[in-house]
């Protein structure tokens, strides 16, 4: 982080079965978001490179809690 626009996320929550995203702008506005489905050890590619260079955030949501995080695109 920062890169050109392309993120993996790993996961290996046997816990958890689905999992929702939201990629938000500096500005608060949602870019994007869906649900993912968890099998046990998951990877996940995001292709975020038809956005404009800068900052934005992943929000991830499940039963068990919610994670955010920056991302950089240069």
């Amino acid at each position: 982080n920062p890169n050109s626009g392309l993120f993996t996320l790993e996961t290996d929550m046997p816990e958890i079965s689905e999992l929702s995203y939201f990629i938000y702008s500096m500005d608060g506005k949602v870019m994007e978001t869906d649900e993912l489905q968890i099998q046990n050890a998951s990877r996940f590619d995001f292709d975020l490179s038809k956005y404009d260079s800068g900052v934005y955030y992943i929000k991830l949501v499940s039963d068990k809690g919610t994670y955010n995080r920056k991302i950089m695109i240069k």
